[in-house]
C-alpha cells in the first residue's frame, strides 16, 4: 500500500505549479493503473488502492472584479477558494494557444 502525504506548495508562476500538479495526478494514475494491472492479473487485495486528484486553492485579498465572462472564471470576493484538477493537462490545453487534449 502506497502511503500519500499532503504538503502544500506556493507558486507564483502558473507554469511551474502546472508542472507540479501534472506530476501528482500522473503519480496518482499510475498507481491506480498498476493496481488494475495487478487485479486483472488475478491478485487478491486485503486493502483498499486509493487515489487523489491535486487540489488548488487561490486566495484573494481584493474585491475587485475583473470580466466575469471570461471562460477562466472569476471569484466573488475576497477569500480562499479551492477545487481537485481531474485532468490537469487539459485544463492547461484549453487555456493555452496548444490544443492536443482529448
Amino acid at each position: 500500500m502506497v502511503v500519500m502525504t499532503t504538503s502544500i506548495q506556493n507558486f507564483t508562476d502558473p507554469q511551474a505549479a502546472l508542472a507540479h500538479v501534472t506530476a501528482l495526478y500522473d503519480a496518482q494514475i499510475g498507481l491506480l493503473r498498476d493496481a488494475l494491472q495487478r487485479f486483472v492479473n488475478g491478485e487478491t487485495f486485503t486493502q483498499r488502492v486509493r487515489a487523489r486528484y491535486p487540489q488548488v486553492r487561490v486566495h484573494s485579498d481584493t474585491v475587485a472584479r475583473a470580466d466575469s465572462r471570461l471562460a477562466y472564471g472569476f471569484v466573488a470576493g475576497p477569500g480562499a477558494y479551492e477545487t481537485s484538477l481531474t485532468r490537469p493537462i487539459c485544463s492547461a490545453a484549453t487555456t493555452s494557444s496548444s490544443s492536443g487534449c482529448c
